[in-house]
């Protein structure tokens, strides 16, 4: 992963995303108590470094142990080094909460150089609402790391041209199996890859705002405009926390 981050860092990307817990993925650890599932551990460490050297944030997902506490966090590394950022793992499937993982219950929108991003991890994305939640508290770009799926790969392309259209977002995720994408606010499929090892690089315009012809609104809609004009959050709740 290290080289990765120096092919990314070469390539003058901004902003890179990483996968899922990548530290301890298919090295039998899994979310075991060991130093490279902490913020303090080596790969963080490395992290750092590299966001440091190359003057990039970074988000990736982790296993953090604090004390006898578990839980599965995606990391905000700010382009000094420093953690700018962290989001707890909302959605948690079985086989975590089995292994003792505590869930968060936050959505926190963090504030980039260039625009507000907001993170959810792998099992989070089949949940609308949390992205959803993300886009009103102002996120321009979700970032999604994930460790895999057993559904078929295309389920993943799906689900994010799904979010980032219903949201109006960019929405990039990041598969340890290498099923890994960048959708703009149009479902628009900017880059792709089926296969570990490969650097995905877009160029994105937060300006972009698709404008499209909608039946219940004559003439033509900003959708993340629309939705946010035509949402009834009377009914829906504010959602906002």
């Amino acid at each position: 992963m290290s080289g990765m981050l120096d092919k990314a860092g070469k390539a003058g990307c901004d902003i890179v995303c990483l996968p899922e817990g990548w530290p301890t993925c298919d090295t039998g650890l899994g979310m075991q108590k060991t130093e490279a599932n902490t913020l303090e551990g080596s790969a963080s460490i490395m992290m750092s470094r590299k966001a440091k050297e190359y003057g990039m944030y970074i988000v990736s997902g982790l296993y953090n142990w604090e004390g006898d506490t578990l839980k599965n966090v995606a990391v905000l590394y700010g382009r000094t080094g420093k953690i700018e950022g962290i989001y707890e793992k909302v959605q948690l499937p079985d086989s975590e909460t089995e292994g003792g993982a505590v869930p968060g219950n936050k959505f926190p929108v963090f504030t980039t150089d260039f625009g507000k991003i907001g993170i959810l991890i792998c099992w989070d994305s089949a949940f609308p609402e949390i992205s959803r939640i993300l886009a009103i508290n102002g996120a321009e770009i979700l970032f999604c790391p994930v460790w895999g799926d057993v559904r078929d790969h295309d389920m993943w392309k799906l689900i994010a041209r799904a979010r980032a259209v219903d949201n109006g977002v960019y929405f990039v995720t990041n598969i340890f199996d290498g099923h890994s994408a960048i959708v703009n606010p149009a479902g628009e499929v900017l880059q792709e890859s089926g296969t570990q090892g490969s650097l995905l690089v877009a160029e994105i315009d937060l300006n972009y705002n698709p404008q499209w012809y909608w039946l219940g609104n004559a003439g033509l809609g900003v959708w993340k405009t629309v939705w946010r004009k035509d949402r009834r959050s009377d009914v829906f709740s504010d959602l906002t926390k």
